[in-house]
């Protein structure tokens, strides 16, 4: 990881949520393998070896790193092939609600008030 930019910031990070089963809390427990950071993102990285577990084609390890991403609230989902000694960026389509844009969040009816506020301030008559 270090020979590709990344600083390593935790190892084998275990973090806990509730998980409710019959109206019953149960604790479950989660541990990424590493945290690791590159610039101003942090990732969760998960470290695979083996024929098929490090493809995020594999279901099992497409929904561990779902879980990690929603455990964690990291920038990023890294998968370390480490037979190939390959990085790959792991991004999921349902997830890119958190990097809509400003227009987005506020909308486009707030945008146009705001639009007018300002043409309406600088056009004014005094």
């Amino acid at each position: 990881m270090k020979k590709n930019g990344f600083e390593i910031i935790d190892l084998q990070k275990e973090s806990y949520y509730i998980l409710s089963i019959d109206d019953k809390p149960y604790k479950a427990a989660v541990k990424a393998d590493m945290i690791v950071k590159k610039g101003n993102k942090t990732y969760v990285a998960e470290v695979k070896s083996g024929e098929s577990s490090p493809s995020p084609r594999f279901i099992a390890t497409r929904r561990q790193l779902l879980e990690y991403y929603l455990v964690y609230r990291p920038s990023g989902l890294l998968l370390v092939d480490m037979e190939r000694e390959k990085i790959r960026k792991v991004e999921y389509s349902i997830l890119n609600s958190r990097y809509r844009s400003l227009v987005d969040y506020l909308g486009w009816p707030a945008v146009i008030f705001f639009a007018g506020f300002i043409i309406g301030f600088l056009t004014r008559g005094d």
